[in-house]
């Protein structure tokens, strides 16, 4: 069953009225699916709501919440790439309630709510957010990660071809952020079997068929890179991710560096560290989840050689001064900013000063 055709199954479900359609600026219109969504018998039902920050600020969150209540809408329909999702999971949380500060929104999100009926529809294959019970919001140039069970769609609704127009950039980009939640989600802390099963499967997918989805646009390569980024979602809502994260969201915010090529500003260096550490370990688990990953990566000896040659060849940059950080000026305020929780995730005790002081 096509996309449509489970929208209008998710519509005449319950006969909602009134639908918020949660959408991004261009994606919605690039993928096709504007032109297919003006086709369905119940349109005029649809209040579209695209006004908001690449990355959702709790501004954006009050003017969403805001169209929601003054047009009745019964229902939530999100339609794009992450920020997209994040954005339609929270009106849908949050929309019953008045409190407007960043801290009494996440204080209230320890509760579990009835939300408003939610699906989603990723349109990149990258954030895995569409498998999540979490969703980003800035404020203040902040960060927070609202987490709670019922921030997890309702019906989620797969079609990869939706991702196909996506520019060769984009792909790549979204697809280092599937790779991440991967890898990460793979050592942390908090792993299980279950989240480790999802991890290893979606690092395959999306290590062997990304620069063949980027560079060539295979529809067959994307589609395994799409599948993979959504165990990699799987794998994170259970484990979360860890050190490569928590730092990134400061090049995000800071240097409006994309989400997935800020992760792999760190992602080698906390891999070799790591990597360093597990092979000292006396737990003999750690090694055990680096022979896998060296297996599956291919390396050797220099892990930053082996994601080097990778970003070479999918035309992503990580030297900090070709991007213009100054990383000496900025360390501190790294510090002061890194989503601790993440951090503390990670499956060894690391330094900040130590990680961008690594030479391999």
């Amino acid at each position: 069953m096509d996309s449509v055709k489970q929208i209008v199954s998710f519509i005449n479900k319950a006969k909602y009225n009134r639908i918020l359609l949660v959408t991004g600026k261009n994606s919605f219109v690039n993928t096709g699916l504007s032109k297919k969504f003006e086709k369905i018998d119940c349109f005029d039902s649809f209040v579209q709501f695209n006004d908001f920050s690449e990355n959702p600020k709790i501004e954006d969150l009050k003017k969403g919440i805001n169209i929601f209540n003054k047009n009745r809408c019964e229902a939530i329909i999100a339609v794009g790439g992450g920020s997209v999702l994040d954005m339609g999971k929270l009106i849908a949380y949050f929309n019953k309630i008045e409190e407007s500060d960043i801290d009494a929104l996440v204080q209230f999100s320890k509760n579990e709510v009835r939300k408003t009926p939610l699906a989603c529809i990723p349109t990149t294959a990258g954030s895995g957010a569409e498998a999540t019970h979490f969703a980003v919001l800035y404020s203040n140039g902040i960060k927070h990660s609202i987490s709670n069970t019922s921030l997890y769609p309702d019906k989620i609704i797969l079609d990869h071809t939706l991702s196909m127009k996506c520019s060769s950039r984009q792909k790549a980009i979204s697809g280092l952020d599937a790779l991440s939640q991967g890898i990460e989600s793979f050592w942390a802390k908090n792993a299980t079997k279950e989240s480790k099963d999802f991890a290893i499967k979606s690092i395959k997918l999306i290590w062997e068929n990304l620069a063949d989805s980027v560079l060539n646009n295979s529809l067959d390569a994307h589609k395994k890179v799409f599948e993979g980024s959504h165990l990699a979602g799987k794998a994170i809502n259970i484990s979360k991710t860890t050190a490569p994260h928590a730092i990134s969201y400061f090049f995000t915010q800071k240097h409006n560096i994309k989400h997935g090529h800020a992760v792999f500003l760190t992602l080698g260096k906390i891999y070799y560290l790591n990597r360093y550490n597990a092979l000292k370990s006396k737990d003999s688990k750690y090694g055990e989840i680096f022979l896998i990953l060296d297996g599956i990566l291919g390396i050797k000896n220099n892990p930053e050689k082996t994601f080097k040659n990778f970003l070479d060849e999918i035309k992503v940059e990580i030297d900090l001064k070709k991007l213009g950080i100054d990383i000496k000026q900025e360390i501190d305020q790294i510090k002061l900013e890194v989503n601790k929780e993440r951090f503390k995730n990670n499956p060894f005790s690391l330094d900040i000063d130590e990680i961008f002081n690594t030479k391999f």
